[in-house]
């Protein structure tokens, strides 16, 4: 990397001393400033896919395997930036077409496609895996929201089933966000604490079951349609990849 600015300025300037008469357009000349950009595209090419490579590995780290909403993330960084790699291996060939000779660039480019080939198996992997992290993390979603709703029907059931104020109490205090009881002894009969309280939670129950159900209609309906277009977005990105890593291309 630290030969960059000097290797383009050494050909730079070779290409300006070919070409200081008028007119003078030879085949060394020539010849030079394909060489010139040939060099400029490489390392542009470099540029690219290590801008890629950083960026994925800012997104994972810190790595959660296992954790469905890290494989979704890892999932959408390297989906929403592969078009740095696949224009870096595009430069690389181009690169490799002006400048047939160059020996450095013919070894890049070979590196450049089993990057390519590897970045291919990658979205041909992330086709059905991305279908399965989704789901996971719908339901995760889902599951916590009805973990929520449990809790509530469980705080209302124990009022319902409270006889003393004790048990009234430690009812109450089980359910998340209730105002609390006075220290007090309570003057109010229980029955009536009980049907006061109750309600005010069973119509909030039933708009939480109702509120529930909606958002994971909603979910499953974008999960589909983004799903499709990323799987053939995939596809796509994969058919690309293979086909630059030919070496017939």
């Amino acid at each position: 990397m630290t030969n960059f600015p000097r290797e383009l300025g050494d050909e730079m300037e070779s290409f300006v001393e070919a070409n200081e008469s008028p007119g003078n357009v030879s085949p060394a000349s020539n010849k030079l400033f394909k060489n010139y950009v040939a060099n400029a595209l490489r390392w542009v090419s470099i540029a690219l896919i290590g801008i890629f490579i950083a960026s994925v590995i800012s997104v994972i780290l810190p790595i959660q395997l296992f954790r469905p909403e890290w494989q979704d993330k890892l999932i959408s960084s390297i989906r929403g930036g592969a078009s740095f790699p696949l224009e870096g291996v595009l430069f690389m060939m181009l690169a490799s077409v002006l400048s047939p000779d160059d020996q450095g660039i013919t070894k890049q480019l070979r590196r450049v496609r089993k990057f390519a080939v590897a970045m291919s198996l990658i979205f041909l992997v992330m086709a059905p895996l991305q279908l399965y992290t989704g789901l996971r993390v719908i339901d995760g979603r889902t599951t916590n929201e009805f973990e929520s709703l449990a809790v509530l029907k469980r705080g209302a059931s124990a009022i319902d089933r409270s006889v003393s104020e004790a048990e009234f109490r430690a009812a109450l205090g089980s359910i998340p966000g209730a105002p609390p009881l006075p220290a007090t002894t309570l003057t109010e009969p229980i029955p009536s604490l009980k049907a006061n309280v109750l309600q005010q939670i069973n119509p909030q129950i039933k708009r939480l079951e109702t509120l529930i159900e909606e958002q994971r209609r909603k979910r499953t309906e974008l999960f589909i349609g983004f799903s499709i277009r990323d799987v053939l977005i995939c596809l796509l990105y994969a058919l690309a990849f293979g086909a630059m890593a030919r070496r017939s291309f």
